[in-house]
């Protein structure tokens, strides 16, 4: 069921792999808007919103048994509608917001680093959706107009950084908690105290991310966009 990425009532083997499984659902989504006719996705997406927001208000509560239900109709999926709220408010009204671009990411980023401190220091819980998902989606508006705007020119360094941000995020986990380890069983942890241990774990999970999207992850869609992608849909949609 983990390796699958079906929702499921335990922890996927992969700690972080629940992000997954929220992706492969979002793709079936995209899938239902594409593949029916807007007279039918529509209706059909509403109703999902609609007890979407009703879970999310708290009106509805499927219990933590349901987990398929709390998957389908969980909180999460309102990130996911942010999402595309904000990339259409990004290419519908780009010419109004050119203006406030650096004020919006300005105003998302300092409440990002706010919240941070709230958090850190203050023991403050907050909704994710109300707080950290909204400036996320101010930062994506604000950051797609600047891109459009000032077309910045960004160094190969954090472009490298970005398209290997997936597998940094899907392997530091594993590796963190296999490197405490073995410095545990070393006894090499009274060498790592204080600030620097996680300076250095996270560094080392960072370059590990790096070396498995280097040798695994862009081989690996490399030879699936030239062997599936481009020989079996391609041809068809040209033909089309």
């Amino acid at each position: 069921m983990s390796l699958l990425l079906i929702p499921q009532n335990d922890k996927p083997i992969l700690d972080v792999g629940w992000t997954l499984v929220y992706e492969i659902y979002f793709y079936v989504l995209f899938s239902i808007a594409i593949w029916l006719k807007p007279k039918q996705s529509i209706p059909l997406l509403s109703a999902w919103l609609f007890v979407t927001l009703l879970h999310f208000l708290e009106i509805l509560n499927f219990g933590d048994s349901a987990f398929l239900l709390n998957t389908v109709f969980g909180n999460m999926n309102l990130e996911f509608v942010l999402g595309c709220l904000a990339g259409y408010i990004a290419i519908k009204y780009n010419n109004k917001i050119t203006n406030y671009r650096w004020i919006l990411f300005g105003i998302a980023n300092l409440g990002y680093v706010i919240l941070a401190m709230l958090v850190a220091w203050g023991n403050v819980e907050f909704e994710r959706i109300n707080t950290f998902a909204v400036l996320a989606g101010l930062i994506v508006i604000a950051s797609t107009s600047i891109d459009l705007k000032d077309s910045p020119r960004i160094p190969y360094f954090f472009i490298f950084l970005g398209d290997a941000s997936y597998s940094i995020f899907l392997i530091h986990s594993p590796v963190i908690s296999a490197s405490t380890k073995i410095l545990q069983k070393a006894n090499l942890g009274k060498y790592f105290d204080g600030f620097f241990a996680p300076s250095i774990l996270a560094l080392f999970a960072v370059v590990c991310g790096c070396i498995f999207y280097s040798l695994i992850e862009k081989p690996l869609t490399v030879y699936l966009r030239k062997n599936i992608v481009e020989k079996r849909f391609l041809p068809k949609a040209q033909a089309s």
